[in-house]
């Protein structure tokens, strides 16, 4: 993922009401977190998952980003709910 596609991911999650940005966290790829990040949680969050950090064109990106945030509103789809 490029840094403009992040930039406009967070401006997508930011144009949700349905959602608030909490963290943005960078992680080197040798201390991910990964029982953290992919573990099981017991409330509706969304993730954004993306390579981040300095790059290495034989090596690849030395760390990973994480964009976290909370699901702060829910509204009702448009037509009245399910159908």
């Amino acid at each position: 993922m490029l840094r403009q596609d992040l930039r406009y991911a967070l401006r997508v999650l930011t144009a949700n009401p349905g959602f608030t940005i909490v963290a943005v966290v960078q992680y080197p790829k040798t201390d991910f977190p990964a029982w953290a990040v992919y573990g099981p949680i017991d409330y509706p969050d969304l993730w954004l998952i993306t390579c981040g950090g300095n790059y290495n064109r034989r090596t690849g990106y030395t760390g990973n980003v994480v964009v976290y945030a909370h699901l702060t509103a829910t509204r009702e789809p448009k037509g009245g709910g399910r159908r």
